[in-house]
């Protein structure tokens, strides 16, 4: 190896080093943040730390090394700006960015701060809506932006491409400590009701189906919105299907 290979070598070292360093500095800078707040501002900032991995893991395959540094570079300042309009989220954005900068990231520091934050949210790859509990767990929620981004999601929910019915149970906390919001559904032509979980604090809005359901783009329209011609339509179509069909 040439004398230039080798301080190449050593300078990327030292700068990987350094990088690592940092990362650990700043995760344990908000840890203690977070340790100072309340436990159910706890819970909210891993629910948006949770909300953003899986907003943004299906992106990482398409990324090189200066990609995922300027994608962290991009939400630091994001998490800047948000430090005195929303803390919660702030600090949610700052362990994102660790996180996101840790995989590009050589170093050991920078590695060990990456296993910190994998176990801080609870095993990633039980996270992401690939994952066969999507939705069906307390623990895996739908994750949604508020009470209308809920109903909403409801709405465009399908089973064997029919609308659903749905009753909501109740608010439950999950292993966390994170409120989720319990939904039992099922076809309209099924009497086998589902429990399904939505976590409506979450500053992402669904696009994934719980396995076994189909999401459309738009919620179909209500009776009471259609038009007479409409009604008329579909009283004729309904009747055509009810009536006995004649032999020949």
């Amino acid at each position: 190896m040439s004398v230039f290979s080798t301080l190449k070598s050593m300078h990327f070292s030292a700068a990987e080093h350094a990088a690592g360093q940092r990362l650990q500095h700043d995760f344990v800078a908000l840890t203690n943040l977070c340790m100072e707040m309340p436990q159910e501002r706890q819970a909210e900032i891993e629910s948006m730390f949770r909300a953003h991995v899986c907003q943004i893991h299906p992106s990482f395959d398409n990324w090189s090394k200066d990609g995922f540094l300027q994608v962290a570079k991009q939400i630091s300042a994001d998490a800047r700006q948000e430090q005195h309009l929303n803390k919660s989220s702030a600090i949610a954005k700052g362990f994102l960015a660790i996180w996101v900068e840790a995989h590009a990231r050589q170093d050991a520091l920078a590695k060990t701060v990456l296993e910190s934050l994998n176990k801080f949210i609870a095993a990633p790859e039980q996270l992401l809506y690939e994952h066969p509990s999507y939705g069906l767990s307390p623990d895996n929620p739908v994750l949604c932006t508020g009470i209308g981004d809920s109903f909403d999601f409801l709405e465009r929910l399908q089973i064997d491409n029919l609308v659903i019915d749905q009753e909501r149970i109740g608010s439950e906390i999950n292993s966390r400590g994170g409120i989720v919001d319990h939904y039992e559904v099922s076809g309209i032509f099924k009497s086998e009701k589902i429990s399904l979980y939505i976590d409506a604090h979450a500053n992402i809005s669904p696009n994934i189906a719980p396995s076994g359901f189909t999401l459309i783009s738009a919620p179909l329209p209500k009776w009471e919105d259609l038009t007479n011609e409409e009604k008329d339509s579909f009283k004729s179509f309904a009747k055509k299907l009810s009536s006995p069909k004649q032999q020949t």
